[in-house]
Parts: structure tokens; sequence; C-alpha cells
């Protein structure tokens, strides 16, 4: 504006946006706090779709399983970070496939996993997911906890429990068959009785 601009009145309008920038701060403070305690939780976590492709994956999750982010962004967890088959044979592709559909009934559960190395896993996991304005499923947020040697304890306790019911038939056994040999030998005593007493009456008859 020149001098005759300012002459004849000029109207200036000035909008204050100090808090927006101050929230706006604050938003980008909470991130990257957010993305802190993300990276550095000691607990796996991991973003993916309803089609069980990985968004992120956390530095925890990245040593825990052996790969880096890169390798397995964009990829499915089904073939990756979950067997497409347990060591029982469950189809885990098909576990994958409906946590994506139908979020709300896996809140927790726990399944087999696969470290790169071919090492099989047990993780029990926690899924939150999000949905668009039409109720769709977007993203499912999921963090894993190792439960791996508590499951290899319930398997060793499982298996001294069997090994111990088979030593308990084994004496339970062993004590029928001492009983029923020592009612035979008292049968077998009684019958060598009678027949020494019947040879004896033979002899003096003869």
């Amino acid at each position: 504006l020149d001098a005759t601009d300012l002459a004849k009145g000029a109207i200036f309008t000035a909008l204050d946006i100090t808090e927006r920038k101050r929230t706006e701060a604050l938003l980008r403070e909470g991130e990257a706090r957010y993305r802190e305690l993300v990276e550095n939780a000691n607990s796996i976590i991991l973003r993916m779709d309803s089609e069980g492709r990985i968004s992120f994956f956390n530095e925890y999750a990245q040593h825990f399983f052996g790969y880096t982010a890169e390798e397995v962004i964009g990829r499915s967890v089904a073939g990756t970070i979950v067997p497409e088959t347990d060591s029982t044979g469950k189809d885990l592709r098909a576990l994958i496939a409906d946590i994506g559909q139908r979020p709300e009934l896996y809140a927790t559960n726990e399944n087999e996993n696969m470290r790169r190395d071919g090492t099989r896993v047990w993780i029990s996991w926690s899924n939150k997911p999000f949905y668009n304005d039409a109720g769709e499923v977007t993203e499912i947020l999921c963090v894993g906890n190792d439960m791996t040697e508590r499951k290899l304890a319930e398997e060793e306790k499982r298996h001294l429990q069997a090994q111990l019911l088979h030593a308990q038939k084994l004496e339970a056994i062993g004590t029928l068959a001492g009983g029923i040999a020592h009612d035979f030998n008292n049968i077998l005593a009684a019958v060598i009785g009678y027949a020494d007493m019947a040879r004896e009456n033979v002899a003096e008859g003869t």
C-alpha cells in the first residue's frame, strides 16, 4: 500500500496463530515421545492392515525376529514371522485372515511364530483394531510378548506328569501281579500239601 491508499483508509485483518503453533509443537513432541517409547519398548510392536501386511515393525521386533523393518514392511506376517502351519498342523494363514476380518474376537491370542532362522517361538498377542468412518478395519496394532519359556516349561511339566502316571500304572500293575502271585502261591501250597497227604495215604494203603 502507498501513502495514498493509507490516506484513503485501509482495513487490515490479523489472526493470532500462537495457540495453533503451540498445539502443533505439542503434537510433534507427543509423536516424538510416542515413537521413542514404541521403539525402545521391550515388547514386539507392529502394525498391520486387514490383509495382514506389515506397516510398522519396531526395533525390538527386528532384533527378536531377525528381520529389518525394510525387509518386512509391505509383506504379510504369514510366511515371515508367522509360519503357514504350526507344529500341530494348524493353518495359521487362516488365523491371520480371520484376525484381519474379525479383530474384535482376538483382543488377545497366543500362537506359534517363527524367527528368520526358522526357530519356532510362542508369542502372546494383544490386538487393537482401528476403523474408518465406514466401519472397515484400516489397521491393527499388535503388541506381543515372548511366552516360549513358559510354553516349554508347561510341555516339560506335562511330559513329567505323563511319566509319573505311567510309573504309577506300572507300580499298580506290579502290586496287582505281586498280590496274584502271593495268592497263587498260597493255593499252590495247599494243592501241594493235599497232594503229599494223598500220596502218603496211598502209600500207607498199599
